[in-house]
Order: structure tokens, then sequence, then C-alpha cells
């Protein structure tokens, strides 16, 4: 059988605390809830809020052209990246971890193989149905598509309850494009997800509006 190769790639920042919230009380908490992903993280300190930048506006995007596609993943996919921080585990999973020149941001990047067909994983990513995200994101509450820009490029609003006590749910707005990848970059499917300012999904004082 075939197997999935996943790619996980993500901008941080330090994560801020809750207006009159303890930093030591959540961060036990945490382990309390997460205590593999607490160990993971051990040696990352809680911080102040910081600015998070600006999203694109719903009029200001446009799809990726191919050769941006296959930048981003030549550069995801770098040995440049050096060795990885975290694994590879038994699992085989591995974890890197890069400054951002000029940003706040650090990137993570994570590898994993699924023992699975690739197809289903890609049915997966793009399925919008509730119940199924549900089934491998318990804390997933609701989301639709808003604007598809292209075949491949589309807006989607998401909502997902509180991962902890003390933390606000949270809600997104994000791009997503999917592509097919040419032979001499492995092939394959890949998503490229960001944030984006969309009219049909203003910000709600409920949520906290979190940003890929």
């Amino acid at each position: 059988m075939a197997r999935a190769l996943l790619l996980l790639l993500l901008l941080i920042a330090p994560i801020a605390p809750s207006a009159g919230q303890d930093t030591e009380r959540r961060q036990n908490e945490f382990s309390k809830f997460f205590p593999s992903l607490a160990s993971l993280f051990s040696n990352w300190q809680l911080a102040p809020v910081v600015p998070t930048g600006q999203s694109h506006s719903a009029s200001e995007y446009k799809p990726l052209l191919p050769v941006d596609v296959w930048r981003r993943v030549a550069d995801a996919t770098s040995s440049a990246w050096g060795a990885p921080a975290i694994g590879p585990t038994p699992e085989g999973v591995c974890i890197w971890r890069r400054k951002v020149v000029g940003s706040i941001w650090d990137e993570v990047r994570g590898t994993g193989v699924l023992d699975v067909r690739p197809q289903a994983v890609v049915r997966l990513f793009e399925t919008s149905d509730v119940e199924l995200i549900r089934s491998f994101n318990p804390l997933y509450d609701t989301g639709h598509d808003i604007e598809w820009y292209s075949r491949s490029a589309k807006a989607a609003y998401a909502r997902v309850r509180s991962a902890l006590p003390g933390f606000w749910p949270r809600d997104t707005v994000t791009v997503v494009e999917q592509h097919n990848l040419p032979p001499n970059l492995g092939g394959g499917t890949v998503f490229l997800l960001e944030a984006i300012d969309h009219p049909q999904a203003p910000p709600e004082p409920r949520y906290a509006r979190a940003k890929i």
C-alpha cells in the first residue's frame, strides 16, 4: 500500500496569556491536558501579546502562480532547514524550527508518514463535511466555504471550541489552495493555507481570530 507523506509548515509566535490569567497556572493546565505536547514545548516561554501583522484582504488576493507554489514547496522541503529539533521519533515524526529574518514569527516544519493511501488524505483535506472533520478534529465546531477565487483556491471560515479552560474559542478565515506538484518536486498534492480578511466573515467578539 502506498503511504502518504504529511508535511506541516506553520508560522508561530510566542503564546500570549489571556488578560488576568496566571501564566504558571495556564502552563500547568496545559501539562495536565496535553502531557506529551507540554514536554515538547517545555522550552518555549509564554510572552506578552505582540502584533500579528496584516492579512490580505479578499479584494487583494490573487491565486498563486505555479512557480510560486513550487518555490514554496522547494523551500519547505529544503535541506537548508538543517537537523530537526525533535525526532525522528519511533513513529517517524520530525520537527524543525527556524527564525524568520525581520519578523517576530518563527517557522515550524513537521513531517510524518501515515499508513494510508495518499488519496484518502487528500479527500480529508478537501472535505467540508462537519461530522467527518470532527472525527479527526474533535474541537472543530463548524465552518463553510465563503468564496472561490479559482478552481484551486477558496476562502473558508471555521470555528473551533476552546482547547483549555481560560482560553477563548477560536475562528479562522483562510485561503486554501490545492495544487498538484510536478515530478521534479516529488509529485503529489500540496495544500497551502494563508490568513485573509473577508467582509463576509468579520471578527466576532465571542471568538479570538486565529491566523495561519
